[in-house]
């Protein structure tokens, strides 16, 4: 659910100890108040970061495999399909095994009144299909146009599948056009919703950006991106992440390297006195965040306190 925030930030400098408001001592007075700022996720924890440590405090990003090669094509002007070759990297666990064959045939069945389609197949559609996986019935499997899509497998058993299909149709012995347009796939890594983050300078300019994740198979991602420049293939590694943070605050009692990114430079927090809860060094970042880590350089634990807002 989408929420707001207020940030609050106010920096007064007086060249004595205490505050006196005297205007001659004021040397700095500064103040920035951003309202309503939409976010759907926030929070902050508390870390600690031993010395010579180096712990991660924040990890979106998706575990695939690297070494794929990616074709990028635009397929209907409002999203762009990613399709791997190569090395799999897993967007999802694809179920091998199909016998499918330009001579197969597959009949779907409404079953009476209910959601629930059976889809009944002349050879197996593949091993270990079961109840939770995900049926993808491509543009050249040889269905019916209203029978083509993705569906959640609710039953499977040999020869044939039950899915979810509310807008599914009957129709019986179609012929199979393109075997391979025809699979199943289990859960993964990947998921609707998620971002795709395109930085590797191997790919077009234009393919460069953040974009989100609308539709995946175990062969390919698609976005919400109508202006990539179509290439391919390209062996170069992408970047899947859970829910972007867009800002980001750190402090910390201990000099700190802090790594955001992934990337190989750090960025330093420097405390104004060392151990002292109330003289802490900190950093505040407007931009891409989906992971950062922190290095202890210091000589004691590092109390990190850190806040994340989508």
């Amino acid at each position: 659910m989408s929420q707001t925030f207020t940030l609050f930030i106010n920096l007064l400098a007086y060249s004595d100890s205490i505050p006196t408001n005297n205007p001659s001592l004021n040397t700095f007075n500064w103040s920035r108040r951003l309202s309503d700022i939409p976010t759907d996720k926030s929070g902050s924890k508390q870390h600690v970061v031993s010395v010579n440590q180096i712990e991660s405090v924040l990890s979106l990003q998706r575990t695939l495999t690297t070494g794929a090669s990616w074709t990028v094509s635009n397929t209907t002007g409002v999203t762009a399909r990613w399709t791997w070759s190569g090395v799999n990297p897993v967007l999802r666990t694809e179920r091998i095994g199909s016998a499918l064959t330009t001579s197969s045939t597959i009949s779907v069945v409404r079953q009476g009144n209910s959601k629930v389609v059976r889809l009944t197949f002349s050879d197996a559609p593949g091993v270990n299909v079961v109840s939770g996986d995900t049926l993808y019935l491509g543009s050249n499997s040889g269905v019916n146009a209203l029978n083509e899509g993705m569906f959640s497998i609710v039953a499977a058993s040999g020869l044939w599948i039950e899915v979810l299909g509310p807008d599914m149709v009957n129709e019986s012995g179609v012929v199979v056009v393109d075997p391979t347009d025809i699979y199943a796939f289990s859960a993964g890594p990947v998921r609707v919703g998620d971002s795709l983050l395109v930085s590797n300078v191997a790919f077009n300019f234009g393919n460069r950006e953040e974009s989100q994740i609308t539709a995946v198979t175990s062969r390919w991602l698609e976005v919400q991106n109508s202006n990539v420049v179509p290439e391919g293939p390209i062996t170069a590694d992408i970047v899947v992440y859970d829910q972007l943070y867009k800002l980001t605050y750190l402090e910390s009692d201990q000099p700190v390297n802090v790594y955001i990114n992934g990337s190989s430079q750090s960025m330093q927090i420097e405390p104004i006195q060392e151990g002292q809860g109330g003289l802490v060094g900190f950093l505040l970042w407007r931009g891409p965040v989906y992971s950062v880590s922190i290095e202890n350089i210091g000589y004691e634990p590092a109390n990190i306190t850190s806040f994340f807002a989508t």
